[in-house]
């Protein structure tokens, strides 16, 4: 294609690897970058605010790891950021006149997890997504070469250094949600699912290398009255918070009830998953069954969102989404915030998403309810990098001008 890309920043940990894991203060520089895209980042924002808090869970360290990537500057000059803790440059390390050159560029960042095979293995934002006309930092050149460029370069990486870490025969986790929502595909160590996608992104993936795609999902954003200047004309609250008499709020511990979540949803998840989520359920007097519930995932999107037929008709769905947004902020601010001293990328704090079905109007009635707003459209792709970049790959092909 011609067009010359930035060596990747994977500040990352790798089983086996004697590889550094991110510092906190790299994280966090990463994120007070993506807050001047707010909305936009948010799925990666909370992504990564998710794997400050978690250090010790199986979806962070030491099987996280996360990238940044920018496209080589005008006139021959690069940055070339090494890995972090070997004394690599970052953003936080630049002159302001530095950071903003770097932003005027396209760049994107990802956090990735390929151990969560069967499951989103891949976050990723790209200063594109923006819609033009706002007041964000916009890359310059605009041409869809560079992006496309960046985005494969940032794939090969993957592919290069992570793929070659996976079992190549079916591990146990995709078996697992296999059997429990029939995925039509076979294992393949070399595929990897994105998850939230902007359609941006979507667009610039070849379309021989995508093995699947989901429905278009429309990506809702909730924003408190502190927010208006990222959210423009929010839903006021009409509704209270209060539950109905014989109502109450109660925690989603029990693997049944776990189970059963499962099963009203479609979305690949196991039990062992779903007990690492942020949850919330209502019950109706002394059930010991839950008759609604929700979960925040891994990048606080309010997702699993249920009630049971016979107790719907009473904004069960919207009392509980407000419930998770309020709870938000223990699982996505604080812990991974403290510290910092000036607050600054708490700006967000108080804004939340979810991925709703364009063509849910159910979901979408519920969502609106509760005080959000669409913004723009996302999807699940799922993407083969063999074909990219195994023998004869196409990306391959395109480096040696096979493909203009």
């Amino acid at each position: 294609m011609g067009v010359d890309v930035d060596d990747l920043l994977a500040t990352t940990g790798v089983p086996g690897h004697r590889l550094s894991l991110p510092t906190k203060p790299e994280v966090l520089s990463l994120l007070s970058t993506l807050e001047a895209y707010l909305p936009y980042s948010l799925p990666l924002y909370r992504r990564l605010q998710f794997y400050l808090a978690h250090p010790s869970d199986p979806t962070g360290p030491p099987h996280a790891h996360i990238f940044q990537a920018f496209a080589k500057g005008l006139g021959g000059q690069r940055s070339k950021p090494r890995p972090a803790g070997g004394g690599g440059r970052l953003l936080q390390d630049e002159p302001p006149d530095a950071i903003e050159t770097m932003l005027q560029r396209p760049w994107l960042a990802a956090h990735v997890d390929l151990s969560r095979s069967g499951e989103t293995q891949i976050w990723v934002f790209a200063n594109w997504e923006c819609p033009s006309g706002k007041d964000y930092p916009r890359p310059q050149p605009e041409d869809i070469g560079t992006r496309r460029c960046l985005l494969l370069s940032f794939f090969e990486f993957v592919y290069t250094h992570y793929v070659p870490l996976m079992p190549p025969t079916t591990p146990l986790s995709f078996m697992k949600v296999k059997k429990l929502h029939g995925n039509h595909h076979s294992y393949s160590p070399s595929a990897v699912l994105l998850g939230s996608c902007n359609l941006s992104i979507r667009s610039l993936i070849p379309e021989l290398a995508i093995r699947r795609v989901d429905q278009a999902y429309m990506k809702y954003v909730f924003s408190s009255a502190g927010n208006e200047q990222i959210l423009s004309e929010p839903i006021p609250n009409t509704l209270g918070t209060t539950l109905p008499p014989g109502y109450r709020f109660g925690p989603l511990r029990q693997p049944k009830d776990l189970q059963l979540a499962i099963d009203r949803t479609t979305i690949p998840r196991t039990v062992e998953t779903l007990a690492q989520l942020p949850s919330r359920a209502v019950f109706f007097e002394d059930e010991p069954e839950p008759v609604a519930w929700g979960f925040l995932g891994v990048d606080a999107s309010l997702t699993s969102l249920h009630t049971e037929p016979h107790h719907r008709g009473k904004n069960l769905a919207v009392l509980l989404a407000r419930e998770l947004l309020r709870m938000q902020g223990q699982y996505f601010s604080a812990r991974g915030f403290e510290g910092r001293g000036d607050g600054s990328v708490e700006n967000g704090s108080e804004l939340g998403h979810a991925d709703v079905g364009e063509v849910n109007l159910g979901s979408r009635r519920v969502m609106e309810k509760a005080g959000a707003r669409p913004l723009w459209k996302v999807c699940w792709v799922e993407v083969e990098l063999e074909t990219l970049f195994g023998e004869g790959g196409i990306w391959r092909s395109a480096r040696r001008g096979a493909i203009s």
